[in-house]
């Protein structure tokens, strides 16, 4: 057994994973022996591969993916990851996730189904380009207001406050003992943008749906590993880097040195 076995890898003692998959091996399941076992997304390599040969077995045996489990904010993955799929694919996904959830991600995958890992990498690598919005409003910025309001309602005060000027113009036409803006449902319009098809709500921003995303055939599976291993190389040189500045103690100077020394 390699020594990733024995010790598991240090990237799921460190964090929940983005998702885990039940892989079994077909053959000993039709012949009705349920064999097989859970793998945690993302792994180190060669700890992927002897698992994949453990499960496959001495006969190189077709394996099959029988149960899923997700992280919350990667529930989009329970649509996307079938029976068939590839371990290698779903690893490199679950690299591109890491630790932190993707808003604009998720809001895009509510619009667009039926994605390929190649296209959804794709579209982990360009998240920028997504018409990705937060809402932004007087208030915004305070978590007890966002909690409180609905996503149409954050949507509604943000299109109604871009529109500099609106509100107050609207709090300055009398109707009645008050004015216009007391009358004005905020929630329908955010409903109503939605509904129209203009954007699709989130909770803390929107994606714009009547605006070009990203092109997502510009890499192909290949060049985003390459270009994954290369981000992972650079940024684990930067930690290496600073855990050799935090071991180096400058060294004292002695009261019998020139201070010019």
């Amino acid at each position: 057994m390699i020594e990733n076995r024995l010790k598991e890898n240090s990237i799921q003692k460190k964090k929940e994973p983005a998702f885990e998959i039940w892989l079994g091996n077909l053959r000993k399941y039709t012949e009705g022996n349920l064999e097989g076992e859970w793998i945690r997304f993302p792994q180190e390599e060669p700890y992927l591969q002897e698992v994949v040969r453990r499960i496959a077995g001495p006969d190189n045996d077709e394996m099959m993916i029988f149960d899923i489990d997700t992280r919350e904010d990667c529930r989009y993955m329970r649509d996307l990851i079938g029976e068939w799929s590839h371990v290698d694919e779903l690893n490199t996904i679950a690299r591109l996730i890491g630790d932190a959830p993707h808003p604009a991600v998720e809001a895009y995958l509510q619009e667009h189904s039926g994605l390929t890992f190649t296209e959804l990498a794709n579209l982990f690598m360009q998240e920028s380009e997504i018409p990705y919005y937060p809402y932004k409003f007087d208030g915004s910025d305070n978590p007890e207001v966002m909690e409180r309001l609905s996503n149409e309602a954050k949507m509604g005060w943000t299109v109604i406050e871009e529109r500099e000027g609106l509100v107050d113009m609207l709090k300055g036409i009398p109707l009645g003992t008050t004015n216009v803006m007391d009358y004005l449902d905020v929630e329908a319009v955010g409903q109503g943008l939605s509904l129209s098809g203009y954007c699709t709500l989130a909770e803390d921003g929107y994606y714009n749906v009547q605006q070009e995303g990203p092109d997502l055939s510009a890499y192909t599976m290949d060049e985003i590993k390459a270009e994954l291993a290369d981000r992972e190389q650079k940024q684990q040189e930067k930690i290496s880097g600073k855990e050799n500045e935090k071991d180096y103690k400058k060294p004292e100077r002695s009261p019998f040195m020139s201070p010019s020394l």
